[in-house]
Formats: C-alpha cells, structure tokens, sequence
C-alpha cells in the first residue's frame, strides 16, 4: 500500500484478515452459511420415494449453521418456509428471501415421520 504523510511517499505492506483473524476469503452466499454440501434430489429417487423433488445434504461443515442444529448427511430438504423445495436452485432463493431464519422440513431415507430444523441465519440487526 502506498500513503503520503507529511508531503512524503510512504510504501507499506499490508495484510486484510477476516473477522476470525485468518486470511481465507470469507464466503457470504446464502448457502455458504449454511455450511453443507447441497444436491438437487435426482428424479429416481424423487420417485422412489414419492415426492416431487428435494435436496440432499451431502455432507455438514463444523460450525456451519446446519452443524449447529444437528442436521446431519443425507438428510433430504422437502420444505423451507412452508415452501416446496425441488432443486438446490429453489432452496437458495429461498434462503436468500429469508430475513431471520429459515424453517426447514424434510426426511431421512429409512427412518418414517418428517423432520423440522429451524435454522437462524442473521441476527435480524
């Protein structure tokens, strides 16, 4: 970086670190706060298991919100907001309407009744 102060020209090299005090580029994406790998349901499986679409969570990152509430691979996202989910594209608009949280609802293939996370993904400030 280069500044002038008192009439001089002064070179200095900097480093931008993130809030966490590392360098790493800082994601800010709906879904990268999320902290899961996401796939869109593929339609056999849709069909095999009698919904319209979904998406798959492929693996949770530690401390990404889904981590924090405890919602683990292969769970199948169906709803969010009272929303249908058919793509991973549907899910991330979504999430990207979303203000203060975003209610989840889905199923884990081999276990019977639905699944409800609720997920806080701003403080609302």
């Amino acid at each position: 970086m280069t500044y002038k102060r008192d009439g001089k020209d002064y070179t200095a090299t900097i480093t931008l670190r993130n809030n966490t005090g590392t360098t790493a580029v800082v994601k800010t994406s709906a879904l990268d706060k999320l902290g899961a790998d996401l796939q869109t349901l593929d339609k056999k499986a849709a069909t095999e298991m009698g919904v319209k679409g979904g998406v798959v969570v492929k693996s949770v990152q530690e401390n990404g919100l889904m981590d924090k509430s405890r919602i683990q691979e292969g769970f199948i996202i169906l709803k969010a907001n009272g929303n249908d989910v058919l793509s991973k594209e549907d899910f991330q608009k979504i999430v990207a309407n979303s203000t203060v949280t975003v209610k989840l609802e889905g199923v884990f293939p081999g276990y019977e009744g639905v699944y409800s996370f609720p997920l806080k993904i701003s403080s609302g400030e």
